[in-house]
């Protein structure tokens, strides 16, 4: 048997090419209208990444109607990583009062580093 490495998620969207950013746009609908919170996690991460801007607004709408640290997190954390604190903190001062004291902390000490 052949043993082939599965990619991870991180390594697909670091290696993103036209074809590939064309598949993301096409299904981009699908994902804005998907309420299951994993998958538009990741989705709106893959945006982070490759500054796909249309998709901004759900991202801040995504980011006020979900609390919890394991989907919003990583978000904050792909802002700051990708250089568009600026946004993260606009983001987060949209929705900080929803945010349980817990997470408000959190999600500012991601946009502070």
């Amino acid at each position: 048997f052949f043993f082939f490495k599965q990619k991870t998620a991180y390594e697909m969207l670091r290696s993103l090419v036209g074809s590939e950013m064309c598949i993301r746009d096409s299904f981009s609908d699908i994902f804005s209208n998907l309420r299951q919170c994993e998958i538009l996690t990741r989705f709106l991460r893959l945006c982070i990444i490759t500054k796909f801007e249309e998709k901004y607004e759900l991202l801040d709408q995504y980011m006020g109607s979900i609390g919890r640290q394991l989907y919003v997190g990583p978000l904050y954390y792909e802002l700051k990583r990708q250089g568009m604190t600026e946004l993260g903190w606009k983001i987060f001062n949209n929705h900080k009062d929803f945010y349980h004291p817990i997470a408000r902390r959190a999600f500012m000490k991601i946009l502070s580093s």
